[in-house]
């Protein structure tokens, strides 16, 4: 295969002479000599923006890739440009860089490093590439990210930072540096395991232990002011290399130690830094030559130091690889690092590491070292065999193995479609703006999306950097321009506007509570629209409905009724996010829904849980390091369950504890009396106390600090707990109660107690979790490792792209509106009358099978005098499982009679509109026996299941509700 290498990392002035720049230089060769070998063909490609470093990248490449197959591409980037002007550059550079892919027939683009031209005029294009061939990069880590504080409070630069990052997510395959990059790539930008692999790396083979001729070491100590004896350290000077907590460490050593050993820390430095390291030394007590900062030092120095050391200390708080570990290593060095992220596997001894985020605990095994010549010859040892498992030929056979792989098993792309996706986003209250956010950027390797939604002041970096804002109310303008319409349609205000667009432009819903009646009641809130509102409970529930808000109330309706039958009705699709959602539709509506209906699940990725996380949110919390936390998340509310919670808590064994703490976590402001009184309640006991409502980075503190998590739910109407995911992403142990869709988590992953649980079960739940932190931790890590296998954002967007394309590709509405479009290309279209195009959108319509919800047409012209009771009784129970319509035969057409109806049940009249009557051959018809040629005259298709009069009295309303089950189940 052909193998172009993006070596621009190898001329950037950020890259080229620090380690990206070096790694990037040293795989490349390895995997050129070693694909040779393997009789794959390698290009290089070059910018011409950086024409100083030219002819030295040639000569390095030269023997290894041929001349004529270095490729310096000509682009027109200026950095210094204007930002409207650099986004016109940037678009054509991409398009020339597409073009050499293009020319050269590239089977496999490899780019040394994908965040090259953040600042530089360097350009990265991996998914424009990604329309050429397959593209692999080099991933290095996610520092910037993870600590996103430090490295990304400037708003320019946070914005191009995810812009790299979503670019990077388009990538076929993450070559990582070490098995922690790798971890980090699958969890944080939710890729599948299979797109990310560990290639490792290597130091260079000058890094070996240095044989000292006579005196050679005493000057080298000379021109460093080093003394006999000393400590090393090699380093950078960000907060993240921990040179602060260094020094503090060696201060807390004994002082005959530090008067034996002085400590060396070799970093290119300014000098306003050096003067600030010198008065944190001075601030910790040390001699002003206790501790020597070299400045830069040539390889030849820095391997001669290496190879002198009595102690390597690394105090790194995280890295993506720690090449100076393995050069410290590789050069007969005793070396010490802290036990996080790459520096566990680059050291693989757990006696060399130490917590970095405690200086105690460095400065202990500093120490531990120091004073025991034997454990520093086991370091010693130890460092030989370890290095020799690290080689530039092993990472670059790993990659061509990887590359091979890729090339063997992926198919060719294909251009995305165009996606509106209209949902609430960040900041807004409310979990599907949260959810939208963690599932854009996965969704966004299918479509290429533009969010439509009320708030455009969005507060999330991904959304922000990547894509386009507009407000609902413009989408009407724009809906033609799509290839693809998703609605997030939730049971809040903030979908309002949602669904008269979906009846306009009909698309796929994300259903997230199957009950809508709470919404649809408040669209509906104006008296002038109160005929609408008794026309839709009519429509989705029939006459029972009506009864019961004329002898009960609106609020028993909502409770009640869930009004989804319009959704299931205008849309191509729904997805919901259990299968007890779909068993609740299902109990109102039948299954006559089928296939347009699927389950997808709900998409949580894992979060950052580690005891360093915990022990901060402890921390900001004022909780103890030894104290037991329970919580429960979520608005205080009779579903809920929270008074069980309390009686349970009450008595429980581990609440007498003085270090037992429950914790609801959420706000009461609507709860009314039930929540005046949970506070009074919590207010009477100790340590239990209501946060109120919490902003997301408290709201993660209380994850990271819970031990134990409750979440009981009843009357659920579908919705899905999105607390329960947060819970079992952050890795705590869960209670709930076997009640909605919590009935469908496997039993090893949480500790479910029966639906209508009691307090003492509650209770014993509580104190056996308490008393056992091995359970805990087992419920803990099966829990993370489920929502890793089922609910990862990526394997959802897959799901959701299947399904989207199955709705767009099988849909009636579809195949119609392709028709309406074909013939409206064909020559002579534009000479059709109105009334002809009439006739052929009426003959769609008319034709139409629908996959969802069919309607029973009951013609009831023969009793609009005198009804008999039978029927009386059929329409009062009437299942609204079967979507109702009666009608009448007047003035040659029919007609719906809603309100005789309603009259006829003693209901309110004049309240519901009424319509003429289209049907479909896919409805169902009972009438008249001898009312053929009138259903004929007014084009009625719907199939007659059977007629009127039936055999009698006693079994009219069986025989009819009989012959409706059997054609419900055709």
């Amino acid at each position: 295969m052909h193998i172009l290498i993006d070596l621009q990392a190898c001329q950037t002035g950020g890259s080229r002479d620090r380690g990206v720049g070096r790694y990037s230089l040293s795989l490349a060769l390895a995997m050129a000599r070693q694909g040779r070998m393997r009789g794959h063909r390698f290009s290089v490609l070059l910018s011409d923006r950086f024409p100083d470093t030219l002819a030295a990248l040639r000569e390095r490449l030269g023997g290894v890739i041929p001349p004529e197959r270095i490729h310096v591409l000509a682009l027109p980037l200026d950095a210094s440009a204007s930002e409207s002007t650099r986004g016109i550059l940037l678009e054509a550079s991409r398009q020339l860089y597409q073009q050499l892919l293009l020319a050269l027939q590239v089977d496999i683009l490899h780019v040394a490093s994908p965040f090259e031209g953040q600042h530089e005029n360097a350009i990265v294009a991996i998914a424009a590439a990604g329309a050429c061939c397959r593209v692999a990069v080099t991933f290095y880590d996610l520092i910037p990210y993870l600590f996103a504080d430090h490295y990304l409070a400037d708003p320019e630069t946070r914005k191009r930072y995810h812009q790299v990052l979503l670019d990077v997510k388009a990538a076929d395959l993450l070559l990582c540096i070490s098995g922690a990059t790798r971890a980090d790539a699958v969890a944080h930008l939710g890729l599948p395991e299979s797109a990310a692999v560990n290639i490792s790396g290597a130091a260079e083979r000058e890094f070996a232990a240095h044989e000292f001729a006579a005196g050679e070491a005493d000057k080298l100590r000379e021109r460093h002011g080093i003394r006999e004896r000393f400590l090393l350290c090699t380093a950078g000077v960000d907060h993240r290399k921990n040179l602060h907590g260094l020094i503090h460490a060696y201060a807390r050593l004994s002082q005959p130690l530090r008067q034996t050993w002085q400590l060396v820390i070799v970093c290119a430095m300014q000098p306003s830094t050096r003067k600030a390291l010198q008065a944190v030394c001075k601030r910790a007590g040390l001699a002003a030559d206790a501790v020597v900062f070299t400045g830069y030092v040539a390889d030849a120095d820095l391997i001669a130091l290496y190879s002198l050391t009595d102690l390597f200390i690394f105090p790194s708080l995280y890295e993506g690889f720690g090449l100076p570990v393995l050069e410290a290593m590789s050069c007969g060095a005793p070396v010490i690092a802290g036990s996080n992220s790459s520096l566990v596997e680059v050291v693989d001894l757990p006696e060399a590491l130490f917590d970095a985020t405690s200086i105690p605990a460095m400065s202990a095994a500093i120490t531990a070292c120091l004073t025991n010549p034997e454990l520093r010859q086991r370091l010693r040892e130890h460092a030989r065999v370890q290095a020799r498992k690290f080689s530039w030929e092993r990472s670059a056979n790993r990659a061509l193995d990887a590359l091979g792989s890729l090339a063997a098993t992926a198919a060719p792309r294909r251009q995305r479609p165009r996606l509106a996706y209209l949902s609430p986003l960040p900041p807004q209250r409310s979990g599907i703006a949260d959810y939208s956010a963690r599932l854009i950027p996965e969704l966004a390797r299918y479509y290429a999306i533009d969010l439509y939604t009320d708030s455009l002041d969005v507060a999330d970096d991904w959304l922000s950097a990547n894509f386009s804002f507009r407000p609902l109310d413009a989408f009407p303008a724009h809906a033609r321009d799509y290839d693809r319409i998703l609605y997030h349609l939730g049971n809040s205000q903030y979908h309002q506007e949602m669904f008269s667009l979906l009846r306009s432009y009909p698309g796929v819903v994300v259903q997230h509570d199957a009950f809508l009646s709470n919404i649809l009641a408040l669209l509906h809130a104006h008296p002038s629209a109160d005929a609408d509102f008794r026309t839709l409970l009519w429509r989705d529930h029939g006459p029972a409905a009506l009864r019961m808000l004329r002898e009960e109330s609106l609020a028993a309706v909502l409770a009640h009724y869930p009004l989804s039958r319009g959704i299931l009705e205008d849309t191509l699709g729904v997805l919901v996010h259990s299968h007890h959602a779909r068993q609740v539709l299902a109990q109102h509506y039948g299954d006559a829904f089928g296939a347009q209906l699927e389950v997808v699940p709900f998409p949580r990725r894992l979060s950052l849980a580690s005891p360093v996380a915990r022990q901060v949110a402890r921390e900001r919390l004022g909780l103890g390091a030894d104290a037991f936390v329970v919580c429960s998340f979520g608005f205080v509310a009779p579903t809920k369950l929270n008074h069980r919670l309390l009686d349970a808590w009450e008595t429980c064994a581990a609440a007498r504890s003085q270090k037992a703490w429950m914790i609801l976590v959420g706000s009461i402001a609507n709860a009314g009396d039930y929540g005046r009184e949970i506070a009074r309640r919590c207010h009477r006991l100790a340590r239990c106390r209501i946060t109120g409502y919490v902003d997301s980075p408290t709201y993660a503190d209380w994850l990271n600090a819970a031990d134990v998590v409750v979440q009981l739910r009843t009357e659920s109407r579908g919705e899905t707990s999105a607390a329960i995911f947060d819970a079992l992403a952050h890795g705590v142990a869960l209670i709930c109660n076997a009640h909605g869709f919590a009935a469908e988590l496997p039993a090893e992953v949480v500790c479910r107690l029966p639906d209508a649980c009691a307090a003492a079960q509650l209770a014993a739940a509580i104190d056996d979790l308490a008393t056992a932190p091995e359970k805990r931790q087992a419920l803990a890590s099966a829990g993370r490792d489920y929502v890793r296998a089922h609910h990862a954002p990526h394997r959802v967007a897959t799901l959701y792209h299947r399904h989207i394309e199955r709705f767009y590709r099988d849909h009636p509405l579809v195949r119609e509106q392709q028709l309406l479009s074909d013939l409206a290309a064909r020559p002579g279209s534009d000479q059709l009358s109105a009334q002809a195009r009439a006739a052929v959108v009426e003959s769609i319509l008319r034709n139409r099978r629908a996959t969802a919800i069919r309607r029973v047409y009951l013609d009831l012209t023969p009793y609009m005098d005198q009804p008999p009771h039978w029927l009386l009784s059929l329409l009062a129970a009437w299942d609204s499982r079967h979507a109702l319509e009666c009608v009448r035969w007047r003035g040659g057409v029919f007609e719906t009679i809603r309100n005789p109806v309603c009259e006829w049940l003693n209901l309110p009249t004049g309240l519901l509109e009424e319509s003429p009557v289209t049907t479909s051959v896919a409805d169902a018809w009972i009438g008249p026996g001898g009312a053929a040629e009138q259903r004929d005259r007014a084009g009625i298709l719907a199939t007659p299941i059977t007629h009127w009069p039936l055999d009698g009295e006693q079994t009219a309303q069986s025989q009819v509700t009989q012959a409706v089950i059997r054609w419900a189940r055709k």
